[in-house]
């Protein structure tokens, strides 16, 4: 019979820790403009860093509390949308699954090439999906979805580079701080 792994209490309390960071990140996001897709918000660094340092279900788990502990502190007045959830919990989900299988072939201390193969996943699956997912939730009946992907995403493009520098900047000084 296999053997089911135990869950470290170490990699929950820095679960934890994440999952408070990703409200914060969530609370504090900022908008431009006068709906909200277009906003800055630090959340993609937190959960690729859960992700990334923790592992895939880990990242996970915090993408999705901390979207819905973020959105409950602070909703801007926007209805709570559960396909945000799920792809903001997959951000960790696919910076943990490109450091697995980096670590597994023995190339897991490239940080910064591993961050940026991770981003670039998660600019094609994560980013387009919150755009698909933002549009058939808000704003079918203002635009048509090729207008609106079109001047979304070069801002989305931008807000994902300031995530990515910064978690390139961080992701190996805080693997040195987690011991797991």
């Amino acid at each position: 019979m296999k053997q089911i792994k135990k869950i470290s209490v170490k990699k929950l309390c820095y679960c934890a820790l994440f999952t408070a960071l990703s409200v914060i990140a969530n609370v504090f996001t900022l908008y431009f403009g006068t709906n909200s897709s277009n906003a800055v918000s630090f959340n993609y660094t937190v959960c690729f860093l859960a992700g990334a340092l923790l592992g895939m279900p880990y990242g996970f788990i915090v993408g999705i509390c901390g979207d819905v502990l973020g959105w409950f502190i602070n909703s801007t007045g926007g209805a709570f949308n559960p396909a945000i959830t799920v792809v903001t919990g997959l951000i960790g989900v696919l910076s943990g699954l490109v450091f697995y299988i980096a670590k597994k072939k023995g190339k897991g201390e490239k940080f910064i090439i591993l961050t940026l193969i991770s981003y670039l996943l998660i600019l094609l699956v994560c980013t387009n999906l919150n755009t698909v997912s933002m549009y058939y939730y808000y704003m079918t009946a203002k635009y048509s979805f090729w207008p609106y992907y079109m001047i979304r995403m070069p801002k989305q493009i931008i807000f994902w580079a300031i995530n990515l520098v910064l978690s390139a900047i961080v992701v190996k000084p805080i693997s040195k701080l987690i011991k797991l």
